[in-house]
């Protein structure tokens, strides 16, 4: 652990170890621990403003019960309760809510996302099974156990550009979850199990 980091845990920061999960670690361990908090997850490759937090904490307070998300995509869903292939998706909208029956906004880890106690369906903490249907989609699970829970997705009023932290992008799930249709593997793979998306 680099000393610039150790030395934050005299302000207050705890620093404990987990099983590697993938980019699920920044959640599943956390929930195994404490259901009944609120948690706030960020991608940690890129610069927020100051206001990003306080952003995801208003939207919470405005909409109790709520996932908030600094950042969402419009997710377009066909006649059958599948979504359409994710590169068709209204990629960083500008909509604080789904705008019609046939769309979901689908929060990412980029811009931050505040999930409130009680948020997900009891399914969340299924290792095997995340690890099976989404192992390169964290979003994508949390997102589908929110439905399940039957808990909506709200953006923050918040908007920024993304900058991403330099020499971060060489290994990133960007490139496989988007370019390379990972996103569309996993997601067809929660629709296969779970059925169409509530």
């Amino acid at each position: 652990m680099p000393a610039d980091v150790r030395k934050l845990e005299a302000h207050g920061l705890t620093i404990k170890g987990c099983d590697d999960l993938q980019s699920y670690k920044k959640l599943i361990p956390a929930l195994e621990e404490d259901p009944d908090r609120y948690f706030v997850t960020a991608d940690d490759d890129v610069y927020y403003p100051e206001t990003w937090l306080q952003a995801l904490v208003d939207g919470a307070r405005a909409h109790g019960g709520e996932v908030i998300a600094g950042r969402v995509h419009e997710a377009q869903i066909d006649a059958l309760g599948k979504f359409v292939p994710y590169q068709d998706w209204q990629l960083a909208s500008d909509r604080f809510v789904a705008g019609t029956s046939d769309t979901r906004l689908f929060p990412t880890g980029v811009g931050g996302v505040l999930y409130p106690p009680g948020a997900f369906s009891p399914q969340v903490m299924d290792r095997s099974l995340f690890l099976e249907l989404a192992p390169r989609g964290d979003d994508i699970w949390f997102f589908w156990m929110a439905r399940l829970a039957g808990t909506n997705q709200r953006r923050a009023n918040l908007w920024f550009d993304i900058i991403e932290w330099p020499r971060t992008q060489k290994v990133a799930l960007f490139s496989e979850n988007l370019l390379g249709n990972g996103n569309d593997r996993q997601l067809r793979a929660m629709f296969a199990h779970f059925g169409p998306v509530p």
